[in-house]
């Protein structure tokens, strides 16, 4: 049996608290990274969870190991749920063990697009402004899902580049903003998942794929190669419908990749120093 650990000797200095003077309850930034830090209770593991990271599997081998699910319980549940397990102030000082999943932030883009955008999903922050929002959705969910679908990629990245950092749709916020800590123990490459499972195995926590049970992923369709920048999201979701998808790069223009390149220059900079340029898409 793999030994819980209890303590820790390291000093976890957080992110955010020191870039103001107000209470932390009212540092925004800070916030925003502590409810994505969760807690493995028994093992004493602080996991900070980013969307389109392996964050479905990981949230609900969480809710697992912290004895809320069993591996055969209803996987949508993680959804209403991402409250449940935040570390408070003390856990995140006294963990034994602290880990994050980054990923290029040109695959995650895309993958979001082809998930979110090209599926319809209708509850995604400030993707049109208020008016827009109002007007489709008066004319039920359908109508609002087909605005949705209506973007291209092009479309897309144009919209989220006019937007501040604080004022997007977590599945496209730049990922450095949900470090809570400046160190952490492990930082793992989502393309490279294998070894998440090894080191957390190591921690006494077993990994449950979920992505069969939710079918977010399009690792069972095949890749398509071609030109998409400016195709549709409904034209693509077709595609899906047939078991075909783009391929993240097909996604790409010199205009979009450039416009990622300066979003998400802090994300880059740091999946670079991580893990080297060999898993970045461009």
């Amino acid at each position: 049996m793999v030994p819980i650990p209890q303590e820790t000797s390291v000093l976890r200095v957080v992110n955010f608290a020191d870039g103001s003077n107000a209470a932390l309850g009212r540092n925004e930034p800070y916030q925003f990274a502590r409810a994505h830090a969760f807690a493995f209770y028994r093992q004493r593991v602080l996991y900070s969870f980013i969307p389109k990271n392996a964050c479905s599997t990981l949230r609900f081998s969480l809710a697992v190991a912290n004895g809320a699910l069993t591996p055969a319980s209803d996987v949508n549940w993680i959804h209403a749920n991402n409250p449940t397990f935040v570390a408070d102030p003390e856990f995140v000082a006294t963990c034994a063990y602290a880990f994050v999943v980054l990923r290029c932030p040109f695959r995650r883009l895309a993958s979001c697009y082809l998930d979110k955008i090209v599926d319809g999903e209708r509850h995604l922050l400030n993707l049109f402004p208020a008016p827009v929002y109002y007007l489709h959705r008066a004319f039920g969910r359908q109508a609002l899902a087909r605005k949705v679908q209506s973007l291209s990629f092009a479309d897309f990245v144009r919209r989220i580049a006019a937007q501040e950092p604080r004022d997007m749709d977590s599945h496209w916020r730049p990922q450095s903003d949900f470090l809570l800590l400046r160190h952490y123990d492990d930082y793992f490459a989502l393309e490279e998942f294998g070894r998440v499972q090894a080191a957390l195995a190591a921690q006494g926590i077993d990994i449950i794929d979920t992505r069969g049970r939710l079918g977010h992923d399009t690792s069972g369709l095949d890749k398509i190669s071609g030109r998409f920048t400016a195709v549709p999201g409904h034209q693509i979701r077709a595609l899906k419908d047939q078991g075909q998808v783009p391929a993240p790069d097909s996604l790409y223009d010199d205009e979009t990749i450039a416009l990622v390149r300066r979003l998400y220059a802090d994300d880059i900079t740091l999946y670079q120093e991580r893990f080297g340029p060999g898993n970045l898409l461009f």
